[in-house]
């Protein structure tokens, strides 16, 4: 939020801050769709007592930065 912020104040974002500027969220920024989206689901399964667990963790990346979306957990009995 402190680089968008900086940004739009005009002052430089120095280095090592950690975030980026959501130029997408700016109205000089980039359109919906212009801008690179990834949605990159990773899978795990664990057998565990009397039941297997199926876990999907969602992240997306935007540009070089990834974003945490969500979990998803199911059990299935054996």
């Amino acid at each position: 939020m402190l680089p968008t912020a900086l940004a739009l104040l005009g002052v430089p974002v120095p280095a090592g801050l950690d975030g980026r500027v959501l130029d997408e969220a700016l109205a000089t920024g980039p359109q919906p769709g212009e801008m690179p989206l990834e949605g990159v689901p990773i899978g795990a399964s664990v057998e565990l007592g009397d039941g297997i667990y199926d876990l999907t963790a969602y992240r997306s990346r935007v540009g070089s930065t990834v974003y945490f979306d969500g979990i998803d957990v199911t059990s299935t009995p054996r």
